[in-house]
C-alpha cells in the first residue's frame, strides 16, 4: 500500500456529546474530542494532517490522513507532500458542520462565516451556495455580504478564530511564555485602529495580561 483515498460514503463522524467517533466502513476507528477533531478537518482544507497510526499488529502501522476534507491511508513513513501528490487535482471536500465555528452562531451569521471561511481560505464561493441559503428565507445576497463585511470588519475576535490561536500557540503567552490561563488574553498582532483583521488567526494571538500592557495599541513589528 502506497496512498489510499478511502471514499466519501465509506467514512462518517458522530458527535456524542463532546466526542467525535469516527468510523470507516461502520467500525470505529478513533475517538478525539470533538473540537480537535474539527480543527483537523478545518487545518486539512489547506495543509495534510496525519490524524492518527492504525494498529495492524506489526511496528509499521498505515498512517490515516486527513486533506482537503477527504481521508486516505498511507503506508508508515510517507511525507505531507506525499499525501498532496496523490490528492492530485482533487477538490475540496466542505461541509460546515466540521467548523470550530458552526454550532457557536446565529442561522445569518453562519451564512456569513461560510462566505467568509470559503473566501479566506480559497474555495469559491458560487451563485448556488448563495441560492441554496437565501431561497424561500427571506435572505438575499446582499444581506449575506452585508453581514459577512459586518464581521470582518468587527473588532470582535470570533470564536473559531480564538480556538485556532490557542491550538496554535500552546495557550501561552507569545513573548514571555506565560502559562497561567486567567491571565491570557487575545492580541491584535496589527492592531485594529491601524485595520488589523479580527477574524484572521494570522492576526491574533495570545498575550499575558502585563506584556500585552506593555505592548498597548501599537501593532506588533513582523519581519
Amino acid at each position: 500500500m502506497s496512498v489510499m483515498r478511502i471514499p466519501l460514503n465509506a467514512w462518517s463522524a458522530e458527535r456524542e456529546g463532546n466526542a467525535a467517533n469516527l468510523r470507516i466502513n461502520n467500525l470505529r476507528v478513533q475517538q478525539l474530542i470533538w473540537y480537535v477533531f474539527i480543527s483537523f478537518i478545518e487545518q486539512s482544507l489547506i495543509l495534510p494532517q496525519a490524524l492518527m497510526s492504525i494498529n495492524t499488529g506489526d511496528n509499521k502501522h498505515p498512517v490515516l490522513w486527513i486533506y482537503k476534507g477527504h481521508f486516505y491511508v498511507a503506508s508508515f513513513g510517507k511525507a505531507d507532500y506525499e499525501i498532496v501528490a496523490a490528492a492530485g487535482k482533487r477538490s475540496s471536500h466542505y461541509n460546515p458542520i466540521f467548523t470550530t465555528w458552526w454550532d457557536r452562531t446565529s442561522t445569518k451569521s453562519r451564512i456569513a462565516m461560510e462566505y467568509i471561511h470559503r473566501s479566506a481560505i480559497g474555495l469559491p464561493v458560487s451563485q448556488a451556495l448563495l441560492n441554496r441559503y437565501y431561497r424561500g428565507g427571506g435572505i438575499s445576497p446582499k444581506m449575506i455580504t452585508d453581514k459577512a463585511e459586518s464581521i470582518q470588519s468587527s473588532r470582535y475576535i470570533p470564536q473559531w478564530v480564538r480556538i485556532e490561536v490557542v491550538n496554535r500557540d500552546g495557550a501561552i503567552c507569545r513573548e514571555c511564555g506565560c502559562r497561567e490561563v486567567r491571565l491570557l488574553e487575545f492580541d491584535h498582532l496589527v492592531s485594529f485602529a491601524d485595520g488589523g483583521p479580527s477574524n484572521d488567526p494570522n492576526n491574533i494571538g495570545l498575550r499575558c495580561l502585563p506584556c500585552n500592557r506593555r505592548k498597548g495599541r501599537k501593532s506588533e513589528v513582523r519581519y
